[in-house]
């Protein structure tokens, strides 16, 4: 009752009824809205000024970074290569120098194959693969195709993985070389451990204390240990107290000591050569086993001593000097042919000074200049070859000299006296020729064949008879190519086998053989081969064409006459037959009528 009252007591005072009431409430509400709308309009414009102004900033700050990380990441020389995830890798930076051999596109980059030697590419590719697949990261150092050392770092990132390749340079080249040296020694020490592991003979390792560091297998076999493991605990010794002190004793800083020591090994006792090598702090040592080498020398001075009584058997002068042109050894045959003194020759003269004795003595070759020839002679000793001469000595004698100098300098010289091997060849080839005269000028055709089946010796008939060319025959054919070229004369298999086997037959007992040729241009040929006991064999050619046609001829005239005889003594046996018969009867009546039984005849 008070609420609806009021209105109309407002209405009644001020005048205003309830539709004006209405209207102006709302409007003041749009008003009030209005403002309070525009309020917060502004509101959030100037917020969103604000918003955008800090955007640009964010901006401008961002591209000032992004200019700066840029400026950073050219500043140093190096290769970025990253993987986003998409699987190809995009180029982020390439500054390297060209020189170095670095390519400058990501694809050629990721091909590490195409550019890194082969080492290299191999480690980084596997690196590589470990970082995109479990994200493994790395730091290595690369060499290229040029040469060139470089360092390759691998990291994951937020964008993906990053492989960041970069010169070295500074310290990370010390370090980088360092590196390669460790790794170098680290090969090496483990190759060496390798090779003396792989030695028959014990080697072994002390520390600065002396105690057993390392040890190689020979040494725990020859100790009778299951393993080097065990030999290093146990500190299982291989020489005993007083040998060590021994060699401790003659042995220096860096200087290595030998000695000879016996050891029991696999239950015998063997010889030793021990090789200690102090070097502060440590030590190491080897053992060599003498015994093979005992047996050696034993067996070299064993095997030189028969070579000096093989030498002092022999007919030819033999003598060795040693680098400093003195004589080391002789044999008696060199003392026999310069018949020097056995004392002298003990004491060890020089080269020249045997030269000296032997021209005194008129035993060497006639020189107009002696000091030049003995120069000559004795500079052959910085040579390395063989030198032959031939000295023809004032008493007639014929020296073959052979000097074969050695790479030490020694040489060795083998003397002959091959004057009687010179008259007997001057004699042979003084037969040789007579015979070979006789040869050329014998009619019969003559041929030696090797026991290889080659034409050693033949005489101008025998080209002649089968009309072969004397240069062909002069390269020493073999018998299947003089008969391939006789078989344009006469092509009898038969025949040429024959002649085949008795040059090329291996057997014991080789017969001669013998027989006649008769060729198609009608001459006709006798042959005959001797095997000779060299195995050669002797094969001649005769023609007895001429002889052959008188022989002929003669034979048709004897059948000529023998058939006339027989024509004759045929004959003669007809007329007799014919004739006999009627002058039987004749003769019968004759006698018939003449008997006195018939009376007389009227």
């Amino acid at each position: 009752h008070i609420a609806s009252a009021a209105p109309l007591d407002l209405v009644e005072e001020f005048g205003f009824d309830a539709r004006s009431l209405l209207v102006a409430g709302i409007f003041s509400g749009s008003m009030v809205f209005a403002v309070f709308a525009g309020g917060i309009f502004l509101r959030a414009a100037g917020r969103a000024r604000r918003a955008a102004a800090r955007a640009r900033e964010s901006a401008e700050q961002t591209d000032s970074e992004r200019v700066s990380f840029r400026s950073l990441i050219a500043a140093e020389p190096q290769v970025l290569l990253q993987w986003d995830g998409a699987g190809a890798p995009v180029l982020a930076a390439a500054t390297l120098d060209a020189a170095l051999g670095v390519p400058s596109t990501a694809k050629d980059v990721a091909h590490f194959t195409g550019w890194l030697e082969a080492g290299s590419a191999r480690d980084l590719e596997e690196r590589t693969g470990a970082l995109l697949e479990a994200g493994e990261s790395f730091t290595i150092c690369v060499e290229t195709a040029a040469g060139a050392r470089l360092e390759a770092a691998g990291r994951v990132s937020a964008a993906g993985a990053i492989v960041k390749i970069r010169d070295i340079a500074g310290d990370r080249k010390e370090m980088a070389a360092l590196s390669d040296e460790r790794q170098r020694l680290g090969r090496d020490l483990e190759l060496t451990r390798s090779l003396f592991d792989a030695l028959p003979m014990p080697v072994w390792f002390r520390d600065s204390k002396g105690k057993l560091e390392w040890v190689n297998d020979a040494y725990a076999q020859a100790v009778d240990a299951a393993s080097s493991t065990e030999v290093r605990d146990r500190q299982i010794e291989f020489l005993s107290t007083r040998q060590r002190a021994a060699a401790a004793q003659k042995s220096g800083p860096g200087k290595p000591e030998s000695q000879r020591i016996h050891a029991i090994v696999s239950g015998e006792r063997r010889a030793f050569d021990v090789i200690s090598l102090p070097a502060s702090p440590a030590s190491a040592g080897i053992a060599i086993d003498a015994a093979a080498l005992e047996t050696a020398q034993s067996a070299l001075s064993r095997q030189i001593e028969e070579n000096t009584r093989t030498l002092d058997r022999i007919a030819t002068a033999v003598a060795i000097f040693s680098p400093d042109q003195r004589l080391q050894y002789y044999n008696q045959a060199f003392a026999d042919l310069w018949k020097l003194d056995d004392a002298w020759l003990a004491a060890g003269p020089s080269d020249g000074e045997i030269l000296d004795l032997l021209r005194q003595r008129r035993c060497l070759p006639e020189q107009a200049d002696y000091r030049a020839w003995k120069q000559k002679q004795l500079g052959r000793y910085e040579s390395t070859s063989t030198h032959e001469d031939r000295w023809h000595l004032p008493d007639g004698r014929t020296i073959q000299v052979v000097a074969n100098f050695a790479a030490d300098g020694s040489a060795t010289y083998l003397n002959e006296n091959i004057t009687e091997q010179l008259a007997l060849k001057s004699r042979y080839n003084a037969l040789i020729h007579v015979q070979k005269e006789t040869l050329d000028h014998l009619r019969e055709g003559v041929a030696v064949f090797a026991s290889d089946g080659r034409l050693k010796l033949y005489n101008p008939a025998f080209a002649s008879i089968w009309k072969l060319n004397v240069k062909a025959l002069a390269d020493e054919p073999h018998i299947d190519e003089v008969i391939g070229w006789c078989r344009v004369l006469l092509d009898d298999d038969a025949a040429w086998d024959e002649v085949k086997r008795a040059i090329t037959s291996i057997d014991d007992e080789r017969a001669p053989l013998e027989g006649h040729l008769g060729r198609p241009d009608g001459s006709m040929l006798a042959y005959a081969g001797l095997p000779l006991p060299d195995g050669a064999t002797l094969l001649t050619y005769v023609d007895i064409t001429d002889s052959k046609r008188v022989e002929n001829a003669l034979i048709e005239r004897n059948e000529a006459l023998m058939a006339a005889d027989r024509l004759k003594s045929d004959f003669i046996s007809h007329v007799s037959y014919e004739l006999r018969t009627p002058l039987t009867n004749i003769i019968g009546f004759a006698e018939l009528l003449t008997s006195p039984s018939t009376g007389d005849l009227n």
